[in-house]
């Protein structure tokens, strides 16, 4: 496969953009992404061509960029439809914040936006880019760009832009009323989970091809995870398969792993001794592609644990009040010590004494006479009077 098309283009006026998706139309995502594709699997080199409906969410993306002699090129690779207005495909396009360069080819002279951690291409870049979706016929060399990029952004190019970050296309308008997103990996370890999942790529005349391919473990570390072929002896990824989606069945939906973002740059190599190929594992960005977008699936049970428990906030203590309750028996002075304040619950408090100026309760007891003689006599019998003063001293 071959990544590179030189063909003249058109420029166009750019577009105003759409926004993020509501949280009602990313309600409406979530009940539809993923449901229409039939489970045939092709494969990407030396392979067959993909069949309508297999990937309803496949995108071609292309860009436009001037050569040496000033002349008009583009390039092209995959995209993946993630919601009605929103694309997502790997950064293979800027290297510096500074002065973006496309793909290498053409310092543009132009610096990139910051918002955030994320990196905004300046609107005057947004009629370079044009989108159209999958390819069932080879592609029409004179073929016209159109005005559908309303917004790109790499997301957290501003903290360190590379290949592998993955670049969101905001489209001015839908494409097609009856095109369908693909849903996206609310984790990473989604990954490891699965026994394979399917690849697709456009090839050298822009058409599009999959391949079946299958998780194994290798030493890259996040946000990347690897893939091999499920039939080494015939299939593989090239440069051509840049951003190609990585499509598993989860709950009867087909979900987005990942993009190709690593790998193979011999289209024509063997695959039987192809290293491992990497992929960007989209479960690390669940919470940018939210933000970025609008586009939120719900967090994995592993990462929903219980929040920190609520502190009061802390005040300056008051002066602690003199609450001793001081009971007077012929002249004989007892002090009782109370305690904090007690919560009334809507029971009845009967037999309670309320302080209502400060809403504490005293529990009130009793109790019967005790016997203090062989005669029957009780400290009542003797002690006709009895006086007791409660002081609750603020």
């Amino acid at each position: 496969m071959k990544l590179l098309h030189l063909l003249p283009l058109v420029v166009f006026v750019v577009g105003v953009g759409a926004g993020k998706i509501s949280e009602q139309e990313n309600e409406q995502t979530q009940l539809i992404c993923g449901k229409k594709a039939d489970g045939y699997s092709r494969k990407v080199i030396n392979g067959e061509y993909v069949k309508k409906g297999e990937h309803p969410w496949a995108v071609s993306v292309y860009t436009r960029y001037y050569d040496e002699k000033n002349e008009s090129q583009f390039i092209y690779g995959p995209g993946t439809m993630i919601s009605s207005r929103h694309i997502i495909k790997f950064n293979s396009l800027f290297y510096s914040t500074k002065n973006l360069n496309l793909s290498g080819r053409e310092y543009t002279g132009y610096k990139g936006i910051c918002e955030g951690d994320n990196l905004i291409v300046p609107q005057e870049l947004l009629s370079r880019f044009d989108v159209d979706l999958e390819y069932l016929n080879d592609m029409n060399g004179n073929r016209e760009f159109r005005n559908t990029i309303a917004k790109v952004t790499v997301i957290n190019g501003c903290k360190q832009l590379l290949a592998s970050n993955p670049m969101i296309l905001e489209l001015v308008a839908p494409l097609e009323n009856s095109t369908v997103p693909v849903c996206i990996s609310n984790s990473a370890r989604n990954w490891e989970r699965v026994s394979g999942f399917s690849v697709y790529g456009l090839n050298i005349t822009g058409r599009l091809v999959s391949g079946r391919f299958r998780p194994i473990e290798c030493s890259a570390s996040a946000p990347f995870s690897c893939a091999e072929a499920s039939n080494k002896s015939s299939q593989g990824l090239c440069t051509g398969d840049y951003g190609g989606s990585a499509i598993t069945k989860i709950n009867h939906r087909h979900v987005m792993l990942g993009f190709y973002a690593s790998g193979n740059y011999e289209c024509q190599g063997n695959t039987e001794t192809m290293d491992p190929f990497k992929f960007v594992n989209l479960g690390h960005y669940r919470k940018e592609i939210c933000e970025t977008t609008g586009v939120c699936v719900p967090p994995p049970e592993e990462d929903v644990t219980p929040g920190p428990r609520t502190e009061a906030p802390s005040t300056t203590a008051a002066p602690e009040e003199d609450t001793t309750a001081h009971y007077s028996v012929n002249g004989e002075e007892i002090k009782a010590e109370t305690f904090a304040p007690l919560i009334i619950s809507n029971s009845s408090t009967e037999g309670d004494i309320i302080n209502g100026d400060g809403g504490e309760v005293i529990k009130a007891e009793t109790f019967e006479p005790m016997e203090i003689d062989h005669r029957g006599s009780t400290r009542a019998d003797r002690i006709r009077d009895i006086h007791i003063h409660i002081h609750l001293t603020k």
